[in-house]
């Protein structure tokens, strides 16, 4: 069974309430592909998948 990314996002609430308020400063990979690069919150996932989620962070 398939689910976007949002969906998937929407079993955690907090989270995805951080996240979807601050979309552009959070780096979000599926199977190491950006989401941005991909169909955003509609890119579909289904099997055995990894998500990785970046925060923003500054530094130098």
């Amino acid at each position: 069974e398939k689910a976007t990314f949002e969906e998937i996002l929407s079993m955690v609430k907090d989270l995805k309430d951080i996240i979807i308020n601050n979309l552009d400063e959070y780096i979000i990979l599926i199977n190491g592909l950006n989401i941005k690069l991909l169909k955003g919150l509609e890119t579909e996932i289904s099997g055995d998948v990894t998500i990785d989620i970046f925060p923003p962070a500054a530094g130098g």
